[in-house]
């Protein structure tokens, strides 16, 4: 989501408050709150990404849970359904992300591209003249983006990676 240019911001764990309202929403759907083991005190709930999103000329949120398919137990899945029922109240748009909805060559390519940004070799200058270049060959390209970026090396004289 940090390389998509429509989101403007990423926040990870944001809580749902008030806590009030998750109780309310838990106790609607006949659901046990989540509780501290310790104390049994009921806990701030959170979600694990929301996104501040520019659409043409409006800013929407959209929140993400994000579980491995094989741990929606249960009890994960009930507190899933008071997550999802606390943004629908705030017309929120909400989902639920696992393994299915990742396309792991994207993220393969972007972790690629993140490494090679953070790269000593260069000066932060130099990848910020780069990347205009760099983002244009790859919009206007069909080719894989490792022979992409291995043409744009040759192009600038850059050692290769």
């Amino acid at each position: 989501m940090e390389w998509s240019e429509q989101v403007i911001d990423i926040r990870e764990q944001f809580p749902l408050l008030p806590l009030d309202k998750t109780l309310y929403i838990a106790q609607k759907l006949g659901i046990k709150h989540p509780t501290d083991p310790k104390n049994k005190l009921p806990i701030i709930m959170t979600t694990d990404m929301l996104l501040t999103v520019k659409q043409e000329e409006s800013i929407k949120f959209i929140a993400h849970s994000i579980k491995p398919s094989n741990k929606l137990t249960k009890r994960v899945v009930e507190k899933l359904q008071i997550e999802k029922e606390f943004f629908k109240d705030q017309k929120i748009e909400w989902a639920l992300i696992t393994e299915r909805q990742i396309n792991y060559n994207l993220v393969r390519n972007v972790e690629w591209l993140h490494n090679a940004k953070n790269n000593d070799k260069l000066s932060n200058h130099h990848i910020n003249s780069l990347e205009d270049n760099l983002y244009c060959a790859i919009q206007q390209s069909e080719k894989p983006l490792a022979k992409v970026t291995r043409e744009q090396d040759e192009l600038f004289g850059l050692p290769s990676g």
